[in-house]
């Protein structure tokens, strides 16, 4: 049934008290809704839409029965009730209460209307509109970056850094506090989790008092994404016409305060605070390199190494340079994929210049790569004597060194610049010295 009907041009203000929380009023300015007192507060207006929308024509269903002061509390009435008063021009008014949920099988709120005893059912839409606490209604922002954009996020937790590069595509490395590859699962988790991450609710500006107050005067951890640049491209509505407009390389910082139990925690970005959920952004809770690094040490793929040279005990010393050349068909024409795409063939060369067989290094980098961990080393592990192998990788610009030391009969420890967390089996580096063999032969 229909319990008031107005324009929304006549709608000149509404109170609103949540069930928890401060009341506050929002009011018309010309055509623009404000909250009374807070003129700089920046309103999200399609939630202040969708409130008046349901305000200027408000309906109910009639419960045909009367409440008591005995019983309004059952129906969620009393004190912790939401409650809304609506002022129109001309001298017009009403008022209502949002309860708790009628048990039926289409799910209604108990309400009431204008005072009378008289119970109604509500839509629940009308309570998930109205009992929200005046900083639910702030305007969030959207972290809105591509985690393909990212090129470093760094941590700094007490003082400590910890930062994550991207090295080429698809490949990471812990950068600092120490060298060290990154788990492609770890990864690819965590941009993920990046492409996901929401501000829950404004809190308040991030003056002196409100970051002291949520602990961003020294924030328990500061997170900053570095982003490469970019270009967006537009296009016109008017005659079509496209147009690009190139972004420099960015930071976006967010700073982490006083955790919510159970929630997650206050955060600052840019000049707000913010709420955040744990479910949406506590990923960047993680800050321990550890959790991160590589089970195998060797993750670079091929096509992007350009020289390795591998190192057995007695000192021997075996490099080759990769390099991709076109790949040539039959009739001399080079070859494309599906896509149009130019295909290509690995070109492999000893040291002294000699062509190797590519599928022959291609069956012993795999060894290399599929070598991983068996297990951690449980003490903190320092080398000594002669390494059983090493690997030395040259890629893109990067350096990394492998080292294998014996640690009994059965297995080696693992090192990767000079850190060692891992071990694996001996068997597996025995595998590595036959191919290297038949390479060389």
């Amino acid at each position: 049934m229909l319990l008031f009907k107005g324009e929304e041009s006549d709608l000149e203000s509404f109170t609103v008290k949540p069930s928890s929380g401060d009341k506050y009023t929002i009011i018309r300015i010309e055509d623009i809704f404000m909250i009374k007192g807070y003129p700089e507060y920046e309103l999200n207006q399609s939630i202040i839409n969708e409130m008046v929308d349901s305000l200027i024509y408000f309906e109910a269903e009639d419960l045909n029965f009367v409440a008591d002061i005995g019983t309004i509390d059952d129906h969620g009435l009393g004190e912790n009730a939401t409650e809304v008063k609506v002022k129109f021009k001309n001298n017009r008014s009403y008022h209502f209460k949002i309860g708790g949920r009628i048990p039926t099988d289409i799910p209604k709120d108990y309400g009431s209307f204008n005072g009378e005893d008289k119970m109604y059912a509500f839509s629940i839409t009308i309570k998930e509109l109205f009992d929200q606490e005046m900083n639910w209604l702030h305007i969030v922002p959207e972290i809105n970056f591509s985690p393909d954009l990212l090129e470093k996020v760094t941590f700094e937790e007490n003082n400590q850094r910890f930062t994550l590069s991207r090295q080429a595509e698809g490949l990471w490395s812990i950068q600092e506090p120490f060298s060290y590859p990154v788990s492609d699962i770890k990864i690819s988790r965590f941009l993920e989790s990046i492409g996901r991450m929401r501000l829950a609710s404004f809190v308040a500006k991030a003056n002196l008092e409100n970051t002291h107050q949520y602990g961003l005067d020294n924030p328990h951890i500061k997170v900053t994404f570095l982003l490469a640049p970019s270009i967006i491209t537009s296009t016109s509505l008017i005659d079509g016409q496209q147009s690009s407009k190139l972004i420099d390389q960015q930071e976006i910082i967010i700073q982490i305060g006083h955790p919510i139990a159970g929630i997650g925690f206050y955060c600052q970005y840019m000049d707000n605070i913010y709420q955040a959920s744990d479910l949406s952004m506590g990923f960047m809770l993680e800050t321990n390199a550890l959790y991160y690094i590589s089970q195998f040490p060797i993750n670079v793929p091929l096509n992007l190494i350009d020289t390795i040279s591998i190192t057995q005990k007695g000192g021997l010393e075996h490099s080759y340079t990769v390099l991709l050349v076109e790949h040539i068909l039959p009739n001399n024409l080079i070859g494309e994929d599906s896509q149009g795409r130019m295909l290509y063939d690995f070109f492999i060369t000893s040291g002294e210049g000699t062509e190797v067989s590519s599928e022959d290094f291609t069956k012993l980098y795999s060894l290399l790569m599929t070598t991983g961990s068996n297990g951690n080393l449980s003490n903190i592990y320092e080398p000594s004597g002669l390494p059983f192998m090493q690997v030395r990788l040259s890629f893109k610009g990067y350096e990394r060194l492998i080292e294998f030391y014996p640690l009994d009969a059965l297995h080696s420890a693992i090192g990767v610049d000079g850190k060692f967390y891992h071990f694996t089996d001996m068997n597996s580096l025995k595998e590595i010295e036959t191919q290297l063999s038949l390479l060389n032969d």
